[in-house]
């Protein structure tokens, strides 16, 4: 097996949702000065690659810490969906997903990280689509994009209300196995919150 990390490094100065705090990651002891190295990390939890839970937008939703550990790792299927600005059910339909997948959508659009309009302008899912997916039971929703939807996020809490996860901001290279099961391990930081930043290894075939 071929193991990849498709989460994006964060380093001082990340791209942030507009509104959100800074991402700030300062080394504030030095080997020199200290005899040792330590840094300072100052954030928002919806930074570079994160899973989002259901209590980021349902009142009663449920925090990460809540999910079972095996909801992060499992089998993964990738669906290409490179140039299509509004995902329908039409685009996905046809691609082998069995209950608890973690699906993900290549979009294409991780070229755009760091771009001034990647937060405004990227692709969306259409609500037939969100409801095919919910359909067939999927464990979280995977996209190299920001999120699903815009304002006023009606993707986010549909799929929230099925308690599927959003796994957002992937960082997918342009060579990836379509309709082919993968290995995944999604897994976020151990907060008691609504968000964490997460690890993303997929495992290929060999």
């Amino acid at each position: 097996m071929k193991y990849i990390d498709i989460s994006h490094e964060l380093k001082h100065g990340a791209p942030v949702y507009p509104g959100d705090p800074v991402f700030e990651l300062n080394e504030i002891s030095t080997i020199s000065d200290l005899g040792f190295s330590d840094f300072l990390l100052k954030s928002g939890l919806h930074v570079g690659t994160h899973i989002d839970a259901p209590g980021h937008m349902l009142e009663h939703g449920k925090y990460l810490s809540e999910f079972p550990i095996d909801t992060f790792i499992g089998r993964a299927i990738c669906i290409d969906v490179r140039n299509v600005p509004i995902i329908r059910k039409e685009h996905i339909r046809l691609y082998q997903i069995v209950p608890k997948d973690i699906v993900i959508l290549h979009s294409g659009y991780t070229d755009h990280y760091g771009a001034h309009d990647y937060f405004s302008n990227h692709p969306v899912l259409h609500i037939e689509a969100t409801e095919w997916l919910v359909s067939q039971n999927i464990s979280m929703l995977g996209m190299d994009m920001p999120g699903p939807d815009r304002e006023p996020y009606d993707i986010h809490k549909r799929l929230f209300e099925r308690d599927i996860l959003l796994l957002e901001n992937l960082n997918i290279p342009s060579a990836i196995p379509y309709n082919v099961p993968l290995k995944i391990w999604a897994l976020p930081m151990h907060l008691k919150a609504t968000a964490a930043p997460a690890r993303v290894v997929l495992g290929l075939p060999a």
